[in-house]
């Protein structure tokens, strides 16, 4: 039954789409301290998306590494962004997924 339940999930197009793969090899953590709230930032730039009705293309996505406060702004068009920075990657990353996963829930329902 089990074997049946997994080649179903395999075959089911669905689960293909919204799985959560892992794309990147694990490395080492990196320690990020911040001092005191709003000290240190995780900023990430998602997109480009499906153009919305008020011309929205992309999310700023900000998340704060003492208290985990996390903002999301929707954006027209992109400037300029920061370099990569690995060791911060991390928590913006974490964030960027769980608002992606909240944004197709919204938009499958909304269809």
């Amino acid at each position: 039954m089990v074997k049946d339940c997994l080649d179903y999930a395999r075959r089911y197009k669905a689960c293909q789409f919204h799985a959560n793969f892992i794309h990147q090899p694990p490395e080492v953590l990196h320690l990020t301290v911040a001092s005191w709230p709003f000290d240190a930032w995780g900023l990430d730039v998602v997109g480009p998306l499906q153009k919305s009705s008020g011309g929205h293309l992309y999310i700023l996505a900000a998340t704060d590494y003492f208290s985990k406060w996390a903002e999301a702004v929707a954006l027209k068009e992109q400037r300029n962004s920061s370099m990569y920075n690995v060791a911060a990657n991390g928590l913006a990353e974490a964030f960027n997924k769980t608002l992606c996963n909240s944004l197709k829930k919204v938009v499958s329902k909304s269809k």
